[in-house]
Protein backbone atom coordinates (compact mmCIF):
# COMPACT_ATOMS: atom_id res chain seq x y z
CA UNK A 1 0.00 0.00 0.00
CA UNK A 2 1.02 3.42 -1.25
CA UNK A 3 1.77 5.94 2.17
CA UNK A 4 0.00 9.82 1.45
CA UNK A 5 3.14 11.01 0.90
CA UNK A 6 4.69 8.91 -1.67
CA UNK A 7 0.88 8.83 -3.13
CA UNK A 8 0.66 12.69 -3.75
CA UNK A 9 4.30 12.69 -5.11
CA UNK A 10 3.35 9.88 -7.75
CA UNK A 11 0.15 11.92 -8.79
CA UNK A 12 1.91 15.49 -8.73
CA UNK A 13 4.68 14.11 -10.88
CA UNK A 14 2.21 12.24 -13.26
CA UNK A 15 0.34 15.30 -13.76
CA UNK A 16 3.05 17.36 -14.46
CA UNK A 17 4.32 15.21 -17.13
CA UNK A 18 0.67 14.98 -18.80
CA UNK A 19 0.32 18.76 -18.62
CA UNK A 20 3.87 19.02 -20.03
CA UNK A 21 3.27 17.18 -23.04
CA UNK A 22 -0.03 18.09 -23.87
CA UNK A 23 0.76 22.18 -23.08
CA UNK A 24 -2.41 22.56 -20.57
CA UNK A 25 -3.34 21.40 -17.15
CA UNK A 26 -4.61 17.78 -16.24
CA UNK A 27 -8.31 17.44 -16.02
CA UNK A 28 -9.73 14.25 -13.58
CA UNK A 29 -12.74 13.91 -12.20
CA UNK A 30 -12.34 10.88 -10.26
CA UNK A 31 -9.40 9.93 -8.12
CA UNK A 32 -9.53 6.13 -7.11
CA UNK A 33 -6.60 4.43 -4.90
CA UNK A 34 -6.35 0.96 -4.85
CA UNK A 35 -7.16 -2.28 -7.14
CA UNK A 36 -9.64 -4.16 -4.89
CA UNK A 37 -12.49 -5.27 -5.61
CA UNK A 38 -13.98 -1.69 -4.80
CA UNK A 39 -11.51 0.36 -6.59
CA UNK A 40 -11.26 -1.74 -9.88
CA UNK A 41 -15.18 -1.76 -9.89
CA UNK A 42 -15.51 1.47 -8.98
CA UNK A 43 -12.91 2.33 -11.94
CA UNK A 44 -14.96 0.04 -14.46
CA UNK A 45 -18.20 1.68 -13.65
CA UNK A 46 -16.63 5.41 -14.07
CA UNK A 47 -15.20 4.34 -17.73
CA UNK A 48 -18.88 3.27 -18.57
CA UNK A 49 -20.61 6.46 -17.49
CA UNK A 50 -17.72 8.22 -19.65
CA UNK A 51 -15.80 9.95 -16.67
CA UNK A 52 -11.61 10.55 -16.85
CA UNK A 53 -10.29 8.58 -13.85
CA UNK A 54 -6.67 8.65 -12.53
CA UNK A 55 -5.72 4.60 -11.03
CA UNK A 56 -3.00 3.99 -9.10
CA UNK A 57 -1.80 0.78 -7.16
CA UNK A 58 1.07 -0.54 -5.83
CA UNK A 59 1.54 -4.24 -5.74
CA UNK A 60 1.58 -6.41 -1.93
CA UNK A 61 4.18 -6.30 0.50
CA UNK A 62 4.16 -9.89 0.37
CA UNK A 63 7.54 -11.39 -0.17
CA UNK A 64 6.46 -14.22 -2.63
CA UNK A 65 4.46 -11.96 -4.90
CA UNK A 66 6.11 -9.69 -7.66
CA UNK A 67 6.03 -5.93 -6.40
CA UNK A 68 4.71 -3.59 -8.93
CA UNK A 69 3.79 -0.08 -9.11
CA UNK A 70 1.16 1.61 -11.52
CA UNK A 71 -0.10 4.73 -12.51
CA UNK A 72 -2.26 5.49 -15.00
CA UNK A 73 -5.69 6.75 -16.64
Amino acid sequence: MLDIATTKQAIKSRLARRQSQRGKPADYEVLIIGAGIAGIGMACRLQQLAHKNLFGHKGAKNKNRQKRSVLSY
